[in-house]
This record gives structure tokens, sequence and C-alpha cells, in this order.
């Protein structure tokens, strides 16, 4: 299968599952604005927040290698899933150990149960699916994904409508769906096949794992803080009414990170393929122009249209999450673009770089939201993540060059950012007429990308034309 079919097939195929699961999911918020205070969706946002920091270093990132592992022709893939499987058993037992130490955290402490619960069905769901991609069954990661979504939505309406259970039912919901699909795929999916005796593991085989994995956890902390640390803060010092309305913020943007994110994961399927030869070094420029061009016109489009969104979205005292949309759009559009230039890291096995330009930003986010939040509140906290995301991806833009050279268009590059940073002016201060304004420079990106809506246009056509033929 060549390269762009690869790519385009694991991109439906995702998509299937993550555009079905992750719109849900979206359309899911005004029923949890309404039915949860700010106070409680800023404290179940904590402990996600929490998990997504303890999970890199409890599972040594293992998932990552299992992926990476599991594409390797050269490794036996019952070795991956086993040596996998092993450390995370180990580090969750190590984390129940430690788990009276969470009772120190005051909004944490009522809920120490359901945050291991989470811990546990968040890991384990996250490393059999990264196996199950890795070994190419892509449909049924995709199954996996939608089956998730259903469970968590009926589970969320049965337990905070019918039973009312509130904070308690919307983290049991959370672990409910991650288990079960847990199962779904290990058992309906026969990966069980794939288990071998603890005692079976080679030892060269866990050195090599482990040489990929283990780098990446201050990679993947440095990230956390740059994405997550913020929120501590604003619970600090603005109180966690604050943080949820600050965290509900997040739920239009992740519409950006839904579309990035799934080009992602099919992405990450086909990086490797022939990686450092010339004809990989084009394919790598021409997927990062297209990609780029198209992340652009979503943020833009999402920017334009944010209050309407915040209005259908937001019940009640969330609405006012709006004015920090339009900056956490852009900060995870760096965000997604930095990924990108990461799987020149990963692709080449060179996790350890993927360290420095992460801790740059999370040095820079830790400053900015100590200067920005006592000042502006949560719009400090959202200017804080846009520039960390800024600084990581102007480092690995430069550095990734002397692995494999990205050809990019740098000016095109340079007034589209300064485009979508104008719309977001326009949009959080409020001034008079800022749609009309903001419609503008909407259609002005529209201009500069026509290249791109055109091509794209034309092989849509093309491929209509061509299966009507057959």
């Amino acid at each position: 299968m060549g390269k762009w079919k690869k790519l385009g097939t694991n991109v439906i195929l995702m998509s299937i599952g993550s555009i079905g699961s992750k719109l849900i999911t979206f359309l899911m918020v005004p029923f949890y604005t309404a039915v949860l205070s700010t106070g409680d969706y800023g404290i179940a946002d904590l402990i996600f927040t929490t998990v997504n920091l303890l999970a890199p270093i409890f599972t040594m990132t293992v998932s990552e290698a299992v992926l990476r592992f599991a594409l390797d022709k050269n490794t036996e893939n019952k070795q991956v899933l086993t040596i996998g499987l092993s450390i995370n058993t180990i580090g969750a037992v190590v984390l129940l150990c430690l788990s009276p130490l969470i009772c120190f955290v005051p909004s944490l402490k009522p809920y120490v149960e359901y945050f291991i619960l989470y811990y546990l069905s968040y890991t384990f769901y996250n490393l059999v699916l990264s196996f199950t991609s890795g070994i190419g069954k892509v449909p049924l990661y995709t199954f996996a994904s939608i089956c998730q979504t259903i469970i968590l939505v009926v589970s969320n309406i049965v337990s905070l409508l019918v039973f009312k259970l509130g904070i308690q039912g919307y983290l049991l919901s959370y672990v409910l769906s991650y288990f079960c699909a847990t199962l779904i795929v290990f058992l309906g999916g026969k990966e069980y096949h794939y288990c071998a005796s603890p005692f079976h593991i080679r030892k060269e085989d866990v050195i090599k794992m482990m040489k990929y994995s283990l780098p990446m956890i201050p990679n993947t902390i440095s990230w956390w803080v740059s994405n997550s640390s913020d929120k501590y803060m604003l619970a600090a010092i603005c109180g966690v009414t604050v943080n949820g309305i600050y965290s509900v913020a997040y739920k239009i943007p992740t519409i950006l990170s839904v579309v990035f994110g799934i080009f992602m994961s099919a992405w990450r399927l086909s990086a490797v393929d022939d990686f450092g030869s010339k004809e990989c070094q084009r394919f790598y420029s021409t997927v990062y122009r297209n990609i780029e061009g198209g992340i652009v016109i979503v943020a833009a489009g999402i920017i334009l249209v944010n209050k309407y969104l915040a209005s259908l979205l937001f019940a009640k005292e969330f609405y006012v999450a709006w004015v920090y949309v339009p900056v956490l759009v852009i900060a995870f559009m760096l965000h997604g673009l930095g990924e990108f230039f990461g799987s020149v890291y990963t692709s080449a096995q060179k996790t350890s770089v993927l360290f420095y330009s992460s801790f740059a930003g999370a040095v820079s986010n830790v400053i900015m939201n100590v200067i920005l939040i006592p000042i502006y509140g949560g719009l400090g906290a959202a200017i804080a993540t846009l520039l960390s995301y800024l600084v990581i991806l102007i480092f690995r833009m430069i550095h990734s060059r002397k692995i494999m050279p990205i050809h990019m268009n740098v000016v095109h590059s340079v007034n589209s950012f300064l485009l979508l940073v104008g719309m977001c002016i326009v949009q959080t201060v409020d001034m008079e007429y800022s749609f009309y304004t903001s419609l503008l420079l909407f259609l002005i990106i529209i201009f500069i990308e026509k290249t791109l809506i055109i091509d794209f246009g034309i092989k849509m056509i093309q491929k209509v034309k061509r299966r009507n033929r057959g």
C-alpha cells in the first residue's frame, strides 16, 4: 500500500470512531454544564489532570513504546504487549501503595477511590488501544472508541439524570466506559493471544523499549506542565469555580484537537515508513504544508463562531468561558503543529531530544502563569499556554532539521498566524462589529489558503468520478 493510500485509509477509519465519539461527547457539554456546578466540574477536571500527570510516571510511558515496537517487524508482538502489561501492572501497584498521599490534596481527598479507578481504567485502555493500532487492527480501534463513547454517554445520563449521583456518577461513567472498551478489545479482539508469561520476557526487548519510552517521561510531564499546570494555579489563586469555567472553555478548542488528533493517530502509523530517505522528506514536507493550511482554516472558523457555540454549549454561569476560547484555539493549533514536528524524533527513535523543547515550553508556561494569572485570571492562563506552545513549536521547527528537513513557506505561515491572532484579539476584546471584522480576517485566510482548498476540491471531484465510473 502506498504512503498516501495508507495514510488516507487510516485517517478515514480513525475518523469514523473519533469524530463520531468526540462529536457525541461534545454535544454532551450542555448537559454537563446544566447538571454539574462549576465547582464540581473544576474538581473532576483536577482529577483528570492529576491522572494525566501521574500516568506517564507510573507507566513509564510504555504505551508509546508499545505502539512504536508493534509497528516494528523485528520485534515479536507477544513480547511487546506482555512487557507493556507488566510495566502497567507494576506501576498500578506502586500507585495503590502511595494513594494515601492523595489525601493531602484537600479537593481530591473525598474522591480517592474514584481517582484510583479512573487511573487504572484510563492507563490500561490507552495501552491496549496503542497495541491495537500498532498491529494494524485500525477497524477494531475505531469500534472500541465508539463503544467507549456510547457507554460513557449512557452511563452519564443514567447516573446524573436518573440517579442524580453528581460528580461521583460523572467519574464512575468514565471508569466504566474505559474498562468496558478495554475488555471489548482485549477479549473480543482476542488480543489475549498476544500475552505471554512475564517470566518469558526477553531482557533485550525490555531494554530496547525502555530506551524508547523512558526519555519520553520528562517530555510528557513537560507537556503536562504547559497544558495543565495553569489549572492548579487557577484553583489555588482564583478558586475551583474559576477553574471549572476555564476547564469547560477547553471543550470548544477540543474540536480542533479532535481533527488534528485523528490525523496524528493515523500519521504515526505512516511516519516510520522509509524514514530518512529523500522520498520520506518530500512526503513529510507535503503532508506538513497540507495539514498546516487545514488546521489554520479550522482554527479560524472556530474563532469566528466562538460566541455562538458558547451560547449553545455552555449553560448558566459557564457561558463566560467564551472569552478564553479564541486564545486556547490558537494554543491548540500550535500544540498540534508541535506534535507533528515531534513525530520526526519518535520516528527516528530519538525521543530524548523531545524533552528539551518540552522543558523550555514548561518553564515559560510556569513563569507566564505566575505573572499573568494574578492579573488576568483565566485569560492569563490561556495566554501562558499559547506562549509555551509557541516556544515548543519554534524549537522543534529549527532543531528537527538536523534529523530531517521539512520544507515550509515561513512567510506564509507567519501571515496566517498573525491573521489568527488578529481574529483572537478582536473576539476577546469584544469590540463593536467584532464579528464582521473577524469575518473579514477569516475571508483573507481563506484567500491565502485558496490553493489548498482548490486542490482538495479537485481531488474530491476526481475521486467521486472514479467511483461513479467503477
